[in-house]
């Protein structure tokens, strides 16, 4: 992708950061580590909303990949749909308000 196409597509508050990695020449590894994990911002979205999406990512997600989950409250009913097919989470409460859950398969 074109970088002012990419940087374009990318919220403000990315734009700066991804364009000051690519201009010191740390770009590529940057973009590596975003590849490294999915990441489904939920937050604010009424149930069952954020379940629906997180599982769509899901069917996406590699092994080796992680996805992290943000959502504004603990997800309970997902925990037993993750252990059912096979993935692990770890969930922990940011101190922003929000839970994060981090989802990968399991080994």
């Amino acid at each position: 992708m074109h970088a002012a196409l990419f940087y374009s597509a990318l919220p403000r508050a990315c734009n700066g950061v991804i364009r000051a990695c690519h201009e010191a020449g740390v770009y590529g590894w940057i973009m590596e580590k975003m590849n490294a994990e999915m990441i489904v911002d939920v937050r604010g979205l009424e149930p069952p909303e954020p379940l629906e999406r997180v599982l769509e990512a899901l069917s996406e997600l590699e092994h080796g990949r992680t996805l992290r989950m943000l959502i504004s409250r603990e997800p309970h009913p997902l925990y037993g749909i993750l252990e059912i097919n096979g993935f692990q989470y770890e969930a922990q409460a940011s101190k922003l308000g929000h839970f994060e859950i981090l989802i990968r398969y399991s080994v």
